[in-house]
């Protein structure tokens, strides 16, 4: 029984978070796009637990900067995969260096809510 209930709360949580996903995707069809520059990145690293034992993946951190109606905000994403390979993330941060010049989106109704890509989360 308590496995069946398990079940049902994974299987909802599962349809929650897509729900949510797709909302926030289309939210972001209707943002406004802009320059902004990256002010530094890093790669960061998760330890999860689970049944299998602990994991560790790695994940690049872009902080980036944007100025509208002479407002600076100044945002931190996390891009790119859970990669297992920290070599694999340091090739991604390579793709965003200190001063680049890059595209943000944002919101029009809430500039201090931004993305650097249109994907679900």
């Amino acid at each position: 029984m308590i496995v069946d209930i398990c079940k049902k709360l994974l299987v909802i949580s599962i349809v929650v978070v897509t729900i949510w996903g797709v909302i926030k995707y289309f939210n972001k069809q209707n943002w406004t796009s802009l320059n902004g520059k990256v002010v530094e990145t890093n790669v960061c690293q998760f330890t999860s637990r689970g049944r299998g034992g602990t994991g560790t993946t790695f994940r690049v951190k872009v902080k980036y900067i944007y100025v509208l109606n002479h407002l600076s905000y100044i945002k931190e994403e996390l891009i790119g995969s859970h990669f297992r390979d920290q070599d694999a993330a340091a090739s991604l941060q390579k793709q965003y260096w200190k001063g680049q010049h890059l595209r943000v989106l944002y919101n029009p109704e809430d500039p201090n809510q931004s993305s650097l890509n249109r994907t679900w989360f």
